[in-house]
């Protein structure tokens, strides 16, 4: 399953927003958290869902909100700034503490599979976004759930500090530096083993999301290992920029 973008809210769909903090997450990879302008909490969404991010004066894009589970008061998204990603990027990068503009309520098209028994979790690049609040959510609900995150390198990889509880408890794995026939045949592995463990059919569901190369990579493996149902995806575009 792919997820699909919604179209443009309606301007009464828009929230202002005050920028809360600014944080340094990666390489060209920085956090903005927001609160309601008007205080109090904002309005609830589930895991994988995202927001229209609206800066004063560039089209509005959408962005995965990788706040932790639960938190009620701000609304988290990382922006991921290079060549050629345009200039909303660009302009959120420039936003400080207490700037404000608006985003919209919360839109889930990348939703957990309530039904599975086991969660795999692949995450390429920025794609960490709407994976973090999913696989956060899926360990506080005591789900056996397992994150591979592919990057250029350590340094190009975002939340580390926050994944580092998982990664010592062994549920997450990171893969770095990989060349793309070693990330493909990394996948083709991780899908195999994946599929033969008892159980696997209906009880497995595997989320993944991350650059065209790595998306490809996964297409690939998962058909020769899964069945489709047993995918669910988030594919960067020109209405989703994590």
């Amino acid at each position: 399953m792919s997820a699909s973008m919604p179209s443009r809210p309606p301007p009464s769909d828009r929230i202002p927003v005050r920028v809360r903090s600014v944080r340094d997450e990666a390489r060209d990879i920085r956090s903005l958290e927001f609160e309601a302008v008007r205080g109090g909490d904002l309005p609830p969404w589930p895991p994988g869902a995202h927001v229209l991010v609206y800066p004063p004066a560039c089209p509005p894009r959408a962005y995965a909100l990788c706040s932790l589970p639960g938190e009620a008061a701000t609304y988290r998204i990382a922006v991921r700034r290079d060549a050629g990603t345009g200039n909303t990027p660009a302009q959120l990068h420039a936003l400080h503490p207490g700037d404000q503009l608006a985003v919209s309520a919360p839109h889930s098209s990348f939703a957990l599979d309530e039904g599975a028994e086991r969660h795999l979790l692949v995450a390429g690049g920025i794609g960490i976004a709407p994976l973090l609040s999913m696989f956060r959510a899926l360990e506080r609900g005591g789900a056996e759930a397992e994150l591979h995150y592919f990057a250029r390198s350590e340094d190009d990889a975002a939340f580390l500090a926050e994944l580092e509880g998982a990664r010592a408890r062994g549920t997450l794995h990171c893969h770095f530096g990989l060349s793309g026939g070693a990330t493909a045949a990394r996948l083709q592995d991780l899908f195999a083993t994946a599929a033969q463990r008892p159980g696997a059919g209906a009880g497995l569901a595997i989320y993944t999301c991350g650059p065209a190369g790595l998306m490809r990579a996964v297409d690939v493996a998962a058909a020769a290992n899964l069945h489709a149902a047993q995918l669910r995806q988030q594919h960067f575009g020109p209405t989703l920029d994590q």
